[in-house]
């Protein structure tokens, strides 16, 4: 529930409505998107990252594990290439295009969400190989729109060892 509550914050913070009916998903799901595209349009993603993460743990909490699991799974996609937030203005406007807006190097696997997507995909009984195609189809098409540096199978060779120790 602080999640929540830290949710209805913001959004109270931002303009929106003063609370969050718990049984509305609709607006938290409605900010969040917001947030995702104002995120991508300015070139944070380390913080569409971040919301990425909300997302995840609110599709847990509402026990929409599988939907759980493929957004877990796409933050780990992100991390790996490095998502990184680019330097802007005050309003939010890139100051440099030639910034990259990934760098592989600066990619990791965070502990906390490697411990989601085991203890969801443990919840949803999947195996491994049943893991490793829901995260070639998430990142598949995130690579595809998005042609992020670091191939999805790639990717997948840095996720397992972390995984499946």
């Amino acid at each position: 529930m602080a999640r929540l509550d830290q949710l209805e914050s913001e959004m109270k913070q931002s303009g929106m409505r003063s609370t969050i009916d718990r049984n509305a998903p609709d607006a938290r799901w409605g900010y969040l998107n917001q947030r995702l595209i104002q995120e991508a349009g300015s070139g944070q993603w380390g913080l569409y990252r971040n919301t990425r993460m909300q997302m995840a743990a609110i599709l847990e909490l509402e026990e929409r594990l599988v939907d759980a699991l493929a957004t877990y799974l796409e933050v780990c996609y992100l991390d790996i290439n490095g998502s990184i937030n680019l330097p802007t203005d005050g309003h939010g406007r890139l100051l440099s295009g030639d910034d990259p807006a990934f760098s592989p190097d600066l990619g990791f696997l965070a502990p906390v969400v490697i411990g989601q997507v085991g203890r969801v995909a443990e919840r949803l009984r999947l195996n491994q190989g049943e893991v490793a195609r829901e995260f070639l189809e998430r990142a598949n098409k995130i690579w595809n729109q998005s042609n992020l540096p670091t191939n999805p199978k790639v990717a997948w060779e840095r996720i397992l060892p972390e995984l499946y120790p």
